[in-house]
This record gives structure tokens, C-alpha cells and sequence, in this order.
């Protein structure tokens, strides 16, 4: 169950329909706007459980759980005669053009409906525009239309270069260790504080290269700095010592690369920065794949260490 899919749920659903074809509307385009309405329905309920109850106790009382789960299951059942309706597949859905808006939705939708009023709002990546809609810093059109212009922006990427993301979470050296492994490149990019890159980006980096640094030797490397006005170039120093005390080949660009906005959205303002981007990004492709033909430079001759201490 824990690796039940959408593949799998359609092919449910598929199934259900073929047997139940006489008694039940045909899926079909047409019939795709009821279904819609149904799940709306459906969700509807879920909601007065909730908030009729609170989260707590719809999750801990048997009672409303057993009537909170059968809600939730009609709402797939929809959802899954949405998407047969319509012929959208699990691999559409997994486009982040598609997830990244629906993620803001899910996360700003649902603390509507808990009525969540914040004293104080944190975000990683993405989290970052539905925490500012929840604490009334950015409002939900604006944080929409930024989100779907990022989803966009980034799904471009993925269609000229394929990649991935991921993130570290209470996860062991060993598995971080197999992912340094499977990679052929690193681009790490911070927002600029008093001068120097992310906290939690540099303890995040700390401990990669103090655990995994020989993994991730000869692998191309490239910083960005994001700034208001000033130390952009003082972050973007400090993030590629990581890489050149590695023996990591660090991708140029034309400039050194940083981009300049304070608001959600100047920064694609920045012209300049933004075609300093995309030279990057070229750079990191070419030396990608020159770098899979040529035999990398490895010394055998043991790391010395000298002490200036007399």
C-alpha cells in the first residue's frame, strides 16, 4: 500500500467503470466538469469534519476518523474520474510546472481551512511563498502568479538539461554518500545575510564536504548569489572554497554570478544577471559533457598538511 500509485488507481478505477458501465456516467470529457463537482462535494465534507471537530480529534476518535477516511477515499475516487476524463496522466501530473502550484495551493488552502494565524512563518524553497500568503506578507494572487512563473522557469530547465532535486533530512552519511555518488554536478545558490551566504547552507555544506568530500572531487561546480544591493561577491567567494579546496572544477559564466532584487520578482529584472544565468547554465552542460570522455586528473601523491605554528 505504501507504494500504491496514480498508474495503479486509474487502472482501479478503469476497472470499476468497465464493470459498473451500465449503471454509471461514461468517462469521457464531457462528463469530466460533474466529476469535477463531485470531488468539490466530497471535499466539502472533509472540510466540515474538520472543521467542525478540529484536526486532533478528527484524526484520534474512531468515530470521525472512520467517517474522515471514507470523505477522503470518495475525494480520489473523483479526483481519479477527473483525470480519466480528461486524459491526463500520472507523468503530466509529476511535471514540476503541475506540482509546484499545486503544492502553494495544498499548503495555503489548508491553513486557511484550519484557520492558522501565525505569530511567526518559516518556508524552505517553495514553502517560502505559501508562508508569506499565510502571514498576509504577499497576497495569494501575487504569491500564485510568482509560483506558476517559477514552476515555468523551471520546467524549461528540466526540458533543455534533465535534473533533479533533492533535499538532506535526518539522513545518514551512508545514503548521502550514495547520492554524492550519482551526481555529475553541483550548483548551490544563496539568498545574501549581512554579507555571506544561508546559515543553514553553510552548515549544510560543511557537513557534506567534511563527510563526502572525496565523492564529490572532479565534479563540476558552480555558486549563485542572490542580493538587494551589496555582498553578493563576498557570498559567492565563500561558497566556491568549498569547491576549489576539493579539487572541483568551478564553471565560469561572464560575470561573476549573482543577481540583484529585495521584492518577490525583481530579480527578473535583472537583465543582465539573467543572461549571466544562462551563460552558466551552457558552461555547466559543456563541461558536463566533456568531462564524461577525459580521464580526471587523480594525484597519487599523499596529501600533505604544514603547520604556520613555529
Amino acid at each position: 500500500m505504501a507504494d500504491f500509485s496514480i498508474n495503479e488507481m486509474q487502472e482501479m478505477q478503469k476497472a470499476l467503470q468497465d464493470k459498473y458501465k451500465d449503471q454509471w456516467e461514461p468517462i469521457c470529457p464531457e462528463i469530466g466538469q460533474n466529476k469535477l463537482l463531485w470531488m468539490i462535494g466530497e471535499i466539502g465534507e472533509v472540510i466540515d469534519i474538520v472543521k467542525k471537530h478540529g484536526g486532533g480529534k478528527a484524526s484520534s476518535n474512531e468515530g470521525l476518523r472512520k467517517d474522515l477516511i471514507e470523505e477522503m477515499a470518495d475525494v480520489l475516487m473523483y479526483y481519479n474520474d477527473v483525470l480519466l476524463c480528461y486524459g491526463i496522466t500520472a507523468d503530466e501530473l509529476k511535471q514540476t510546472k503541475v506540482t509546484q502550484p499545486a503544492v502553494f495551493l495544498h499548503s495555503v488552502i489548508l491553513a486557511k481551512v484550519l484557520g492558522v494565524e501565525p505569530v511567526a512563518v518559516a518556508g524552505h524553497s517553495l514553502g517560502e511563498f505559501s508562508a508569506l500568503v499565510v502571514a498576509g506578507a504577499l497576497s495569494f494572487e501575487d504569491g500564485l502568479r510568482l509560483v506558476a512563473k517559477r514552476a515555468m522557469a523551471m520546467q524549461r530547465a528540466c526540458e533543455i538539461e534533465q535534473g533533479t532535486m533533492a533535499a538532506v533530512l535526518r539522513l545518514p552519511d551512508e545514503t548521502i554518500e550514495q547520492v554524492c555518488q550519482s551526481i555529475d554536478g553541483v550548483v548551490v545558490g544563496s539568498p545574501v545575510y549581512y554579507a555571506g551566504p544561508n546559515g543553514s547552507l553553510c552548515a549544510l555544506l560543511d557537513r557534506l564536504f567534511y563527510s563526502c568530500s572525496a565523492l564529490m572531487a572532479y565534479k563540476p561546480a558552480a555558486a549563485v548569489a542572490v542580493c538587494r544591493r551589496g555582498g553578493a561577491s563576498a557570498t559567492f567567494d565563500r561558497l566556491n572554497k568549498y569547491f576549489t579546496i576539493n579539487n572541483m572544477p568551478v564553471v565560469p559564466s561572464q560575470y561573476w554570478n549573482s543577481v540583484h532584487g529585495a521584492a518577490m520578482g525583481e530579480a527578473l529584472e535583472d537583465l543582465e544577471g539573467l543572461q549571466t544565468m544562462r551563460t552558466l547554465g551552457k558552461n555547466m552542460a559543456w563541461m558536463l559533457r566533456g568531462f564524461n570522455h577525459v580521464e580526471l586528473p587523480i594525484s597519487e601523491e599523499p596529501k600533505l598538511k604544514t603547520s604556520f605554528v613555529r
